[in-house]
């Protein structure tokens, strides 16, 4: 009778052991989840700790007669080393919980944002609620997208609606259609619609947090690029990136207008082919002046070298054709040697800072910069060492390198040109750009800015999507607007995702692999050695 007693005293105590150790695993795991840790949350552990305490103060005569047993030295180990594997688990994952990272692996980057996309989060002063009035099903596709975004950013708060659960809610977003993802930044929102990726998105959040639009102009009247125009010599596509930026586009003929607009945040003069007449140099002359910004474009020969305006700003455009030897694009059969790359970076100019993307300069011209009084030049971009500038093109039917004639690379193909005007004056800038109140103005003088191109081709439509020359061109446009906050690698389109095509013996080769091969491998294992220490 008294053995039964004992036995089942025994149970009972071995029982409350284990819920002991659950207490005191489960206190554990609500310490690693949570954010902050209450008096409430501790409770469980330490109901476990006390509890087991109690316990072994109960039974201390059991454990002191079983301590000298071999039995009990064993236990002993491998209870020891049980609970410092667990507690270098437990240690492992409080670490990787409290200071969250993550890698991508993947070619192409898929499961990461751009450095501009990563740029506008991190400069987000209040929410932006990403509100979807999206199926259920849709839900999956659009996770991966979202947690991206999540994960840079606690702004950036996104909730699904059902468009006939919410009549009310769509009705104040005015959506009458399925698949609609309003953007909300305060009082001011944008619509996506459909299926839609980071880019469209990036840009959605850029219109929806800043305040007011900026305007950009392009030139016209000299058989400039037409930025209206869809086919390769056009723009259309740097007019499309310009708006989903919340830029206005216009169009202005100095001819016709002869003072750049007040309005006008930067100036494009986009491959003219033939000069400006004196009028409209002065035109933009006095607006540069005044601390306007101006993005030349200019082209090889026959085609305009605008001299008598850059000449002023210590910047002139070489009667030349650069050439690269060497092509990387000719050995991809992408390209030949009039198409040299862009590779040397200035690394301290607010354009190229992080810049690390080649660019491509189809039939390009040189950039020379000369030292000018008070004012800064910079060459942003340069082509490789073993590039040249071919001054006789034009009458040579044989390009070569001439000794003493052409100018050795590398070659500076973009420059710019700075000045601090002493005049100071209020400027509104977007929330996104402010460090501090961003409702309030900032007081800051006026800067000439200048930036000159030696082709037009790094933004037409058949090149600008190439290599780095979009990320160059906006990076080129956003620091002349003075949307500094801007300046990064753009986001990403969707590109398709390369797959691996299985033959059905690589399918059962994988399946017979990880079914069988790999656990009886496992098991093999162990059974040998079971068997040699009990041989």
């Amino acid at each position: 009778m008294s053995s039964n007693t004992e036995n089942n005293t025994a149970k009972k105590i071995v029982a409350l052991k284990i819920i002991c150790a659950l207490f005191i695993v489960f206190g554990l795991c609500v310490y690693l989840f949570s954010e902050t840790m209450t008096l409430a949350r501790w409770t469980p552990s330490i109901a476990g700790l006390v509890l087991l305490l109690g316990l072994v103060i109960y039974d201390f005569n059991y454990i002191a007669g079983k301590m000298n047993t071999r039995s009990f030295k064993y236990s002993t180990n491998a209870i020891i080393y049980s609970i410092i594997v667990i507690f270098i688990v437990i240690v492992i994952n409080f670490i990787i919980f409290k200071h969250d990272r993550q890698w991508d692996l993947t070619q192409n980057k898929r499961y990461s944002l751009s450095e501009q996309s990563v740029k506008v989060l991190k400069n987000l002063k209040s929410d932006v609620e990403i509100k979807m009035f999206y199926p259920d099903i849709t839900k999956m596709q659009f996770n991966d997208l979202f947690k991206q975004y999540s994960y840079h950013s606690d702004k950036f708060k996104v909730e699904y609606y059902d468009l006939n659960k919410n009549p009310k809610l769509a009705q104040q977003y005015q959506i009458t259609e399925s698949q609609t993802a309003v953007i909300k930044h305060k009082d001011k929102t944008e619509k996506l619609y459909g299926m839609f990726g980071e880019q469209e998105l990036t840009n959605a959040i850029i219109r929806a947090s800043r305040a007011g639009k900026k305007s950009i102009y392009f030139t016209t009247g000299h058989n400039e690029a037409d930025c209206d125009a869809m086919t390769e010599k056009g723009m259309s596509a740097l007019k499309d990136a310009l708006t989903g930026q919340n830029y206005e586009i216009k169009k202005i003929n100095l001819t016709q207008q002869t003072a750049v607009p007040t309005d006008c945040s930067a100036l494009i003069i986009a491959g003219p082919v033939t000069e400006f007449l004196d009028i409209e140099i002065n035109a933009v002359s006095n607006y540069l002046d005044a601390g306007g910004k101006v993005f030349t474009l200019l082209d090889i020969k026959p085609a305009a070298s605008l001299e008598k305006l850059l000449g002023k700003y210590g910047i002139e455009a070489g009667p030349d054709l650069v050439i690269d030897p060497k092509p990387a694009l000719k050995m991809m059969g992408l390209g030949d040697y009039t198409i040299p790359l862009g590779m040397i970076y200035d690394s301290t100019h607010t354009i190229t800072k992080d810049f690390n993307m080649a660019t491509i300069h189809p039939l390009v011209r040189s950039i020379n910069i000369k030292t000018q009084m008070n004012m800064v030049l910079t060459a942003l971009a340069k082509t490789s060492p073993e590039s040249y500038a071919d001054k006789t093109y034009l009458t040579e039917n044989n390009i070569k390198f001439d000794p003493g004639v052409d100018q050795k690379g590398p070659i500076t193909v973009v420059a710019a040109c700075s000045k601090i005007i002493n005049e100071a004056t209020p400027v509104t800038t977007s929330e996104t750009a402010l460090k501090s109140d961003p409702d309030a103005e900032k007081s800051k003088k006026k800067e000439l800015r200048l930036v000159v191109a030696g082709t037009s081709n790094i933004a037409r439509n058949r090149y600008i999507n190439l290599q780095g020359n979009g990320s160059l061109v906006l990076n080129i446009l956003n620091y002349l607007a003075e949307e500094e906050d801007l300046i990064a690698i753009k986001p990403k389109t969707n590109t398709p995702q390369e797959k691996i095509d299985l033959s059905q013996q690589d399918a059962n080769n994988i399946f017979y692999l990880t079914l069988f091969l790999m656990p009886g491998f496992v098991v093999l294992s162990g059974f040998t050695v079971w068997f040699y220490r009990n041989k």
